[in-house]
């Protein structure tokens, strides 16, 4: 996770064959006054972002979130893969705590990155990864159950927490479950598009 988007004034040196934009500038340099010759701290500033340190908070909804996913998306693969009757609602539970899950983790990674008050324009929002696996976790709550649609989530939980704790005999597994993630995107797509269509 990267850091909320923050402003903070520092200061910015530029080289003295920089052709001067201004008459002011331009008798200032006419004097002898160049950035060379002025004091450091009081040359122009500009705002740029600042790398903030971790919020405690949102470590922890990220970390709760992400081994959530894994837990009852494990649950809901049991029941799903051997065909176990959903009982006392378990399987559609668990299910949707999966993405839950996976939804807190996803919305603290986006307000780590930008802060909550400091959104990008949406052009910029919707070319996230982050924001584009939330958006659908959001859509597949509220629509029919399937293991296809939280194999993404699941591994993404995964990859994250073994690459948190160092956890080498997962991270070298890194590139074929990236693989089985596109694929099962691939996979989801027609699915949805067959079912669809004939259904």
């Amino acid at each position: 996770m990267s850091a909320p988007a923050t402003a903070n004034s520092t200061s910015s040196a530029t080289t003295p064959s920089v052709t001067p934009n201004s008459g002011n500038e331009a008798k200032a340099q006419s004097n002898g006054v160049t950035n060379v010759t002025v004091d450091p701290k009081d040359r122009k500033k500009k705002l740029i972002r600042k790398q903030g340190g971790t919020n405690p908070i949102k470590y922890q909804l990220w970390l709760a979130g992400h081994a959530s996913a894994i837990v009852f998306g494990s649950i809901s693969f049991v029941f799903q893969i051997l065909w176990l009757p959903n009982k006392f609602y378990i399987n559609s539970i668990a299910y949707r705590l999966s993405l839950l899950g996976s939804i807190t983790a996803l919305t603290a990674t986006l307000s780590h990155k930008f802060g909550l008050s400091y959104l990008p324009p949406h052009s910029t929002l919707v070319a996230q990864q982050n924001f584009q696996y939330l958006v659908l976790a959001v859509a597949w709550i509220f629509t029919f159950k399937s293991i296809f649609k939280i194999i993404p989530y699941y591994l993404i939980a995964v990859l994250q927490l073994s690459n948190h704790k160092k956890i080498d005999a997962v991270l070298k597994q890194a590139p074929f479950l990236a693989s089985i993630i596109a694929y099962d995107e691939l996979f989801l797509i027609g699915y949805l598009l067959i079912r669809t269509v004939f259904f």
